[in-house]
């Protein structure tokens, strides 16, 4: 079985859909997985390129900016690593100032130019690069 929210409601109730077996069911779940194979995985830990090459970050900040690199809110994030939405504001803030950016966008780009965005997985033991 699957279940998938329906977005869009006018109501502030939560609407979702109840998929049994079927040709649905099937189709969802070969979405899932191929989404889940193309996914970059997630490093939250103080090995990663962000902490390395981001001076002066603390580790909260460091996993702050990963999931905002992973394109989680504010709100999402805060829940995450169970802070307060306003200590998630604030961070994102000192993140902003730091490197000079006004937006979110502009962060991320400082951090892709720098060499701040989180490591890629690296290729399988005897297969090459492109």
């Amino acid at each position: 079985m699957a279940l998938v929210p329906l977005l869009g409601s006018p109501s502030r109730s939560v609407d979702a859909l109840l998929v049994h077996q079927s040709g649905l069911l099937d189709g969802l779940i070969a979405l899932f997985d191929e989404v889940w194979r193309k996914a970059t995985p997630l490093v939250l830990d103080r090995g990663s390129t962000i902490s390395s090459q981001a001076e002066g970050l603390t580790e909260l900040d460091t996993r702050i900016f990963a999931l905002l690199l992973a394109g989680l809110t504010d709100r999402a994030i805060a829940h995450q690593l169970g802070v307060s939405l306003r200590t998630v504001q604030r961070r994102v803030k000192f993140l902003k100032d730091a490197v000079g950016a006004e937006t979110r966008l502009q962060l991320g780009f400082h951090a892709a130019r720098n060499g701040w965005d989180a490591p890629r997985p690296q290729p399988s033991p005897g297969t090459t690069r492109p």
